[in-house]
């Protein structure tokens, strides 16, 4: 009786923590590298969101002409060893609030002048 319960205990600590992280991907938070592959110049930001969910954050930038929209990353690895968890995947928007441009970058802290994108 006493392994049924533990079992049943272990069972819900399992499934708040995987509903947690499906959670979280759901409402976009993160991307895959895949999600990003489906960001393409001229998207509207309903299409956007329809495809890999609501930013982290949206930032505003003086000079830009329109938002940013900033989005951690999962499944990035690197010759076999995860990369480290200051890359962030940024959608930038035109006054129209249509994508014009889509990358990956390191954040000031590690910045070395990377960047890949269209």
């Amino acid at each position: 009786m006493e392994l049924n319960h533990q079992v049943r205990q272990w069972s819900v600590v399992v499934g708040l923590a995987l509903g947690a992280i499906v959670a979280n991907a759901q409402d976009g938070f993160t991307v895959s590298p895949y999600q990003e592959s489906l960001v393409k110049p001229g998207m509207s930001k309903s299409e956007v969101q329809q495809v890999i969910g609501r930013p982290s954050r949206d930032a505003s930038y003086g000079v830009a002409p329109g938002s940013t929209w900033v989005y951690g990353i999962t499944g990035r690895v690197n010759d076999g060893i995860a990369e480290n968890n200051d890359t962030v995947f940024e959608v930038d928007f035109g006054s129209d609030g249509r994508v014009i441009s889509a990358k990956e970058r390191v954040l000031p802290s590690l910045d070395h002048g990377s960047s890949t994108g269209f």
